[in-house]
């Protein structure tokens, strides 16, 4: 299910696909997931056929991979902006609850929501996101540290209030979209779907997919993938690296062929938008 499912050797615990990480992702996705927040009854319940509930499974054990990749990195970075916050003399203490500011420049702390803080780190402008490629073995960093040392610099100037580590890495994380977009996991088993799940119905909304990507120019698929993750004209612009105008054009040749492979008031859209994340973020081996 897992070595032979695409996904790129970074998402294993030992940097490749063999039976050793696949029995470990196994065995800690029963553990962590199915058994221990209950998803397994969830899962059940869901399936209407023994055909989709092995779908299913692998779906949310690719989704379970995902969701730690994620969180590895954060906590990569976690780690390198505590190391820069305690040696950089450009920061310093705000108090002793852990706020940080520039130094020399006294702040009070940070009060805002994540909306607030996302939008102060879009104004720090353009960054180089380091991306290894799918067949890496390791993590990326996402940021050089000069880069890095910028970010926390500039969300601390830009905010004009102290902030804390946490705050500090959930701004990286929302910025550079660290959190697998659209792949919530089943929490526990009292957050059930109601409706059952028809393989029928999930191959065919795969098939439409696939149509979708092969009408597209590689420019609209690459705002497609924006769109998936709700980003706005202008993160979508500055991601793809094309003018505002030229991403409206776009995005609507992208809305033309949905309606013509789906129905937007129906359930057919969203079975529609799931394949896709399913096959421009999972399948790929996008995080």
């Amino acid at each position: 299910m897992v070595r032979f499912s695409g996904l790129p050797p970074i998402y294993s615990p030992t940097g490749q696909w063999d039976d050793e990480a696949e029995r470990d992702v196994v065995g800690d996705w029963i553990a962590a997931r199915l058994l221990g927040t209950g998803q397994l009854a969830a899962l059940l319940q869901q399936a209407a056929t023994p055909g989709s509930f092995l779908r299913l499974g692998e779906l949310y054990l690719r989704r379970h991979l995902i969701n730690r990749l994620a969180r590895s990195q954060a906590k990569n970075l976690h780690a390198r902006v505590s190391d820069m916050l305690s040696d950089d003399s450009v920061f310093e203490p705000a108090s002793a609850d852990g706020h940080w500011q520039l130094a020399g420049q006294p702040a009070q702390p940070w009060q805002g929501t994540d909306k607030e803080l996302l939008a102060a780190a879009w104004r720090l402008g353009h960054f180089e996101v380091v991306r290894f490629r799918d067949d890496a073995k390791k993590l990326s960093h996402v940021l050089e540290a000069d880069d890095l040392r910028r970010f926390v610099a500039g969300l601390l100037q830009h905010t004009g209030c102290a902030l804390t580590l946490a705050q500090v890495v959930r701004a990286l994380v929302l910025r550079f979209d660290l959190e697998p977009a659209g792949f919530e996991p089943l929490e526990d088993h009292e957050e059930v779907l109601s409706a059952q799940v028809d393989i029928v119905d999930d191959v065919s909304a795969g098939r439409a997919a696939r149509a979708v990507v092969a009408e597209l120019t590689q420019r609209q698929v690459a705002i497609l993938r924006c769109q998936l993750r709700d980003f706005n004209v202008r993160e979508t612009a500055t991601e793809v690296g094309v003018a505002i105008g030229t991403v409206s054009a776009n995005q609507k040749v992208n809305a033309e062929v949905l309606s013509r492979l789906s129905d937007e008031e129906g359930a057919s859209r969203g079975a529609l938008l799931n394949a896709l994340r399913d096959l421009l973020f999972i399948e790929s081996g996008d995080s």
